[in-house]
């Protein structure tokens, strides 16, 4: 319950770069995440699942062992014994890689989009003017 890692599977060490004997029992799920993503994982995560007892989905970074960001999926579990008490956390990582790429995609495709409404807007601006002034000199 305290965050120390117990089991990771060969997958996860693959991505991370690490070994068994670097990980278990030596390092906790926080430290295999970015600053940032140990940051958030200790105000929000943490307490959150805590208190939920289950978060699916959330968003993070990890730091592989040559110092890269690794984007994953992360959803957690409290397990309980049969009185009800914490036992452990059972953590499954998905890498999100494509997804980070996809969605940044998606962002580039929209900024693109954007500037191309701001160029029609600009030209259709500047053609009311030139139908302005040719109305005026028609008058």
């Amino acid at each position: 319950m305290d965050g120390t890692i117990a089991k990771i599977n060969a997958t996860l060490l693959g991505w991370l770069g690490l070994s068994r004997d670097q990980v278990v029992g030596r390092m906790r799920f926080g430290d295999l995440l970015t600053v940032g993503g140990k940051l958030y994982h200790e105000t929000h995560f943490a307490p959150l699942l805590r208190m939920q007892g289950h978060l699916g989905g959330i968003a993070l970074e990890m730091r592989t062992a040559t110092g890269s960001r690794l984007p994953v999926l992360v959803t957690s579990t409290v397990k309980r014994t049969d009185g009800g008490e914490p036992l452990l956390i059972r953590t499954t990582v998905f890498d999100a890689t494509d997804r980070r790429a996809y969605e940044e995609e998606l962002l580039r495709a929209r900024r693109a989009a954007d500037e191309a409404r701001r160029q029609a807007e600009a030209e259709r601006e500047r053609l009311h003017e030139a139908l302005a002034v040719l109305q005026h000199s028609l008058l």
